[in-house]
């Protein structure tokens, strides 16, 4: 490593990556620093015995060439950098499928099929349904326009120029599907996705959600060949090649700050690092908690910290297995969903699992696993604090993912091959993740309610899910892209694409 840069990025996931490597290509001297052994982040595979699991991102968006909404907004990055041919992707059709209590759906991923499917289910008419989608696509149409910082001109101009993010910023889902969606089944179905933003719809934010299934309905659901691992290599790729830095292993122990500005970083081995810019992409309570003197930060910023709420964290199962997956499910993402995603909710927050999610890579990807076998990640969402509650067991929790697992996968329990960390004794072993979409995504938390990637230090930003403008893997991505643009000062008040401009 050098001694002195322009720009320091304290965090080596995806959001932290696309605005390290935008950064980068815009001519800045860019180092990443990352405590872990691999960049990525959530998107990491997890790689054993001839075994390979993502540790937790399972599908993806916006990775499309074109589409309704025009370039994908990760095709754009990846192109930018000049990385998008080496990345290969299989859009997901059926996009997911639900175990209910007596019955096995099957959602398809293209727009209209999709949308008639859900029509099918119930007794709403099929023009409500469209009319739902509607909003959402318009939401997310908005939300690519929406400027990256707004002045008060963007402000005033807000009810014209983005008319539904202006009237719905308050707005939870569920009071928008009470308005389009009348028929309980059709939206139980429909919310089955929960545990992808954490909330029930009663609490979910509406716009991430509706953005969110607007891209997956109307651009498509990927998935990642090799894992999601080979996505973020990809980003690494781009940004060695535009000569910024990866520095992995590196554990940053302060942010060096005189008179209310950055002036760099200081390692755990004591090493300084000058950069008149640093980006904390990682938990943001750990960047003014730990690494910066709370005395230094401001009280009514240290307040504002510790009224934000984080957000649901993610139990996984990462097995090997020997069922014939394949006769069982028809989708690579299955959601057991027996109860609303209110009762699930009710039933996480309780001490017991109410939903899981099935993702079985190999369905799509069978190099994955050793011949004849399959590799599934089965994941729950719980309280974040769950982990450190003196009445969690983690091989009750376990038990009761796997129970709930086998309602779409009869036999799973006692056909385990494999478990990361294990082996073949087949013992499962639990992995906690912590708040994976960093504070929860209430509607008084997601976009210009989430802290801003400005700081009270000059020179200071943040990035990822704990910032602007939600959780998620897509909101990480646009938090970068936000990130750099303001960092560099470049068309602030412009939207998300084009990257060049």
């Amino acid at each position: 490593m050098e001694l002195r840069y322009d720009v320091v990025v304290i965090g080596g996931g995806i959001g932290g990556l696309t605005g390290a490597a935008l950064l980068a290509q815009a001519g800045r001297s860019v180092l990443v620093v990352e405590a872990d052994e691999r960049p990525g982040g959530f998107a990491q595979n997890l790689s054993e015995a001839g075994y390979d699991f993502d540790l937790a991102l399972h599908v993806i968006m916006s990775l499309g060439r074109e589409g309704p909404f025009g370039e994908g907004l990760f095709h754009a990055v990846l192109r930018q950098l000049g990385v998008a041919t080496e990345v290969e992707h299989v859009a997901l059709d059926p996009f997911y499928a639900v175990q209910l209590e007596d019955e096995h759906v099957v959602l398809p991923g293209a727009r209209d099929a999709h949308l008639a499917a859900l029509a099918e289910l119930g007794a709403d008419h099929a023009d409500q349904v469209v009319k739902l989608f509607a909003i959402y696509d318009q939401a997310y149409r908005e939300l690519l326009k929406l400027p990256i910082s707004l002045g008060l001109f963007d402000l005033l101009r807000m009810p014209l120029k983005t008319p539904l993010l202006f009237t719905k910023r308050n707005a939870v889902l569920a009071d928008v599907l009470k308005a389009h969606i009348r028929d309980p089944k059709v939206r139980h179905l429909h919310t089955a996705l929960w545990p992808y933003i954490g909330l029930p719809s009663s609490r979910m934010a509406f716009l991430p959600f509706g953005a969110m299934m607007a891209s997956y309905v109307g651009e498509g659901a990927y998935y990642c060949r090799g894992g999601f691992q080979n996505l973020a290599d990809a980003i690494v790729r781009g940004l060695v090649r535009q000569g910024g830095e990866l520095r992995l292993g590196v554990k940053v122990s302060k942010i060096t700050l005189r008179d209310g500005r950055v002036t760099g970083v200081e390692l755990e081995t004591g090493q300084q690092i000058e950069a008149a810019t640093v980006i904390a992409a990682g938990d943001v309570r750990d960047t003014f908690l730990k690494l910066i003197a709370a005395e230094e930060v401001p009280k009514r910023y240290l307040r504002k910290l510790r009224r934000q709420t984080p957000s649901m964290s993610a139990c996984l199962l990462h097995l090997g297995t020997d069922l014939d997956v394949a006769s069982m499910l028809k989708a690579q993402i299955t959601m057991v969903a027996p109860y609303s995603s209110e009762e699930s909710y009710a039933r996480s927050v309780g001490g017991s699992i109410g939903a899981v999610s099935i993702t079985v890579p190999t369905l799509t990807d069978p190099n994955r696993a050793p011949a004849g076998e399959h590799t599934v990640v089965v994941s729950a969402a719980v309280p974040v604090e769950c982990g450190e509650r003196p009445d969690w067991d983690d091989r009750k929790v376990s038990d009761e993912m796997l129970a709930m697992a086998e309602r779409a996968l009869p036999g799973l329990s006692s056909h385990i091959t494999f478990t990361p960390g294990n082996g073949r004794s087949g013992e499962p072993k639990l992995r906690f993740l912590g708040p994976i979409y960093g504070w929860a995504v209430e509607p008084k938390q997601s976009a210009a309610y989430r802290l801003p990637h400005e700081t009270p230090f000059h020179g200071l930003w943040l990035c990822g899910h704990w910032t602007q403008p939600a959780g998620g893997i897509w909101s990480v991505v646009v938090s970068g892209i936000q990130t750099a643009r303001l960092v560099l000062e470049r068309n602030v008040h412009g939207g998300l694409l084009p990257l060049a401009s």
